[in-house]
């Protein structure tokens, strides 16, 4: 099919903690492969994939941001519902209509793009150490 957008990691995507920035990859590649695939079956397969790892990505992604007190965790978790939720739409779609794949790729650029891009960059300003000058982010 033809691409109108490309969707390739790059480094400067790249928040500097190693289980995020590989899930951050990790969901470069299955939204290429949702823009490649050649029929439904693959599409709803790779859409339950993507699914499912966004899920647990925001669940770390907001683990980390309570850990590190991050102040805007309440908006960067709405986001994250937000996202979910069309996702979960986009998804139940599939099998019924064909204007999936550009909802998808909308979906694509809001969040891969724009969120890590824009949102989860933001991370990189807070230290992995608490706001009380303890060491470690599980201080009570």
């Amino acid at each position: 099919g033809v691409r109108n957008m490309d969707i390739t990691w790059n480094d400067r995507y790249a928040i500097g903690h190693p289980v995020i920035d590989a899930e951050h990859q990790t969901l470069f590649r299955l939204a290429r492969e949702f823009m490649d695939a050649p029929d439904q079956k693959t599409l709803q397969n790779v859409a339950m994939k993507l699914y499912r790892h966004t899920r647990e990505h925001f669940a770390n992604e907001e683990g980390l941001m309570r850990a590190i007190h991050y102040p805007d965790y309440r908006t960067h978790a709405e986001q994250h519902n937000r996202m979910i939720s069309r996702l979960n739409e986009i998804s139940s779609h599939i099998g019924k209509s064909e204007n999936h794949r550009q909802a998808l790729e909308s979906w694509v650029n809001d969040w891969v793009v724009q969120h890590i891009a824009q949102d989860d960059v933001q991370l990189l300003a807070y230290p992995e150490v608490s706001r009380d000058g303890k060491d470690t982010p599980h201080s009570r």
